[in-house]
């Protein structure tokens, strides 16, 4: 076995080619069909990539004003039906996906991060300050979330002066 064969058989056992399937054309001949064949495939799903279109201005919007008016009917819902509320969310966080549209940075505050339920202060989270950071502590989950507040304090000051 020279030398071009033996590293012919070292691919077939790491890519598990059976050449057996590849009819009359030589080992030799079958590798180079294979790679071939490999980089014809390769372009071509890239082809289909560079296709997938962008999602519309007007798709996005339709998707923000359903996330908004889900989060407020999550707000309205909550004293009568938490799991509701929590469903709503689910629901906009799926929307939001699907239409790959951000949710808003004040909307993202009103979930929690890991369990994904409708946050209220007072009753399933506890809002506390800490070193520039404003610190969520979710009770059904028992996860904490930080969110900085430096922005909201350079504001503050330049209203001030």
């Amino acid at each position: 076995m020279n030398l071009e064969m033996r590293s012919i058989s070292n691919f077939q056992r790491k890519m598990k080619i059976d050449y057996g399937r590849l009819g009359k054309i030589g080992k030799s001949e079958g590798f180079f069909k294979f790679i071939e064949n490999t980089l014809y495939f390769q372009r071509k799903s890239k082809e289909k990539k560079m296709k997938t279109k962008k999602k519309s201005g007007k798709i996005k919007q339709i998707a923000l004003e359903r996330i908004q008016t889900l989060f407020n009917e999550a707000e309205k819902v909550f004293k009568k039906d938490p799991k509701l509320a929590n469903r709503y969310v689910f629901l906009a966080r799926k929307i939001s996906m699907k239409a790959k549209a951000r949710i808003p940075s004040r909307l993202k505050r009103r979930f929690c991060k890991h369990c994904y339920s409708y946050l209220m202060p007072g009753v399933n989270v506890r809002v506390r300050t800490q070193r520039g950071k404003v610190v969520y502590y979710c009770l059904n989950c028992k996860k904490y979330m930080r969110f900085p507040y430096i922005r909201e304090q350079k504001a503050r000051r330049r209203k001030i002066l």
